[in-house]
């Protein structure tokens, strides 16, 4: 059964010398505070920070007592609740349940797991978007409806791309089915987060057809051969565009990551940031460094803890904004951004895609083979076979010289050259 106390936390001291009074629920061994109208004084507390204020306690025990008996009046159901829930019914009791707070506590949950930060970062640009449109204001539950969800993607569509307008609502339906999951309770009649709101909204799935790939090998050649603008954003970006194609295509969120560690050799070992949670020791993969690749290294080796020296390591979306210099430069995006006439697809990630579509369709690479490169979670249909087989990475190895033997690395050969005659 859940219980509550009344208490103050004495790291949580403000700037004006007092403390906010908190309830701790503990329910099902979990913790989580509620915040309460009152602020303490060092004088209205002991030295052991329990509150000594006689009529302040007493108003504590009256929300106690309340706090008890909402949980009374959920009866057996709320054994059956997370301490979540249980703490959004005990608030329904006496006011609407709040969307914003609730995704608010969710996207906390999800920013405390490091690996999950760009996650918890594109959830609060989501939960933004909505507030904005609600002119700032809380969001309810009971606001929700078919019309609300509508007009609100519709109100996107006037400032934000559809396929960006098509990710908030994706979203905060994830959110809201979270909700429905946790906070109704059926049996027992409970219902604050209705049903059916998001019907309205059709969520488009990805095209089957992989249009952020290069067409062909002219177009990555194109990329290869653009030179340096003088920028050092733009330039960094293009060599992380290429060091990502030529290392089976590392994703920058793992480029970012590498420590010097991780090199050792000519090898590249490192462990998938998308798949480590899930895949544990099967996300790690062992890369043979080619040499536009090392290069590329020792140009940005300036870093004593980290293998690639970042201009900002908080920042990594500049090399998906500042890629698009080398795209216009190499003829393959449209340089008038106000018109769609002649512009591509083409993203920072088209390496990656641009890597296993050449793999496959021109070198002739069999899928398997291409699945591994890609550092791809294994299929549960050689789960078992998996945990027999010692790894050996040579053959990947062996694919991707094939797959690099396709270019002309006159480029970066010669910008070696320039750095050792430097």
């Amino acid at each position: 059964m859940a219980t509550f106390k009344a208490l103050i936390i004495p790291s949580n001291k403000r700037q004006d010398g007092t403390w906010n009074v908190k309830i701790r629920v503990t329910h099902h061994r979990k913790v989580r505070y509620l915040s309460t109208p009152f602020y303490v004084s060092q004088k209205q507390i002991t030295r052991s920070y329990k509150i000594k204020d006689a009529l302040l306690n007493d108003k504590l025990d009256e929300e106690l007592s309340r706090l008890r008996l909402c949980v009374y009046e959920i009866g057996f159901a709320a054994e059956a609740m997370n301490v979540d829930g249980l703490i959004y019914h005990i608030k329904s009791k006496r006011e609407e349940v709040s969307f914003t707070d609730y995704a608010k506590t969710k996207i906390d949950i999800i920013e405390r797991d490091k690996m999950q930060a760009l996650t918890a970062a594109a959830y609060r640009t989501a939960l933004k978007s909505i507030i904005d449109f609600n002119n700032g204001d809380d969001i309810k539950f009971s606001l929700f409806s078919k019309k609300f969800v509508s007009d609100y993607y519709l109100w996107m569509l006037g400032r934000v791309s559809e396929k960006t307008a098509q990710k908030y609502i994706a979203v905060i339906k994830h959110l809201y089915n979270m909700a429905c999951a946790e906070l109704n309770d059926e049996d027992n009649g409970i219902i604050i987060v209705k049903y059916g709101c998001f019907d309205a909204i059709e969520i488009h799935k990805p095209s089957s057809e992989n249009v952020r790939a290069f067409v062909d090998v002219s177009e990555m050649q194109a990329v290869i051969d653009v030179p340096y603008s003088g920028n050092i954003l733009q330039d960094f970006a293009k060599d992380m565009f290429v060091f990502s194609f030529v290392c089976l295509g590392i994703n920058i969120a793992d480029i970012i990551r590498l420590e010097k560690s991780c090199y050792s050799d000519g090898i590249i070992t490192y462990r998938r940031k998308k798949i480590e949670r899930r895949a544990g020791n099967k996300s790690e993969i062992m890369i043979k460094v080619p040499e536009v690749a090392r290069i590329i290294i020792d140009k940005y080796s300036s870093d004593k803890d980290y293998l690639i020296a970042f201009p900002n390591r908080k920042r990594i979306e500049y090399c998906a904004r500042y890629i698009h210099d080398t795209f216009r430069r190499a003829g393959l995006e449209s340089t008038n951004k106000r018109s769609d006439k002649g512009k591509s697809n083409y993203v920072f990630y088209s390496a990656r895609h641009s890597m296993a579509t050449f793999a496959r369709n021109i070198c002739g690479i069999d899928k398997a083979t291409v699945h591994e490169m890609l550092n791809h979670a294994s299929s549960k249909e050689f789960a078992m076979t998996d945990v027999y087989l010692r790894r050996d990475y040579s053959h990947l190895w062996e694919a991707n010289d094939k797959l690099l033997s396709l270019f002309d690395w006159s480029f970066y050969l010669n910008q070696r050259k320039m750095y050792y005659e430097s």
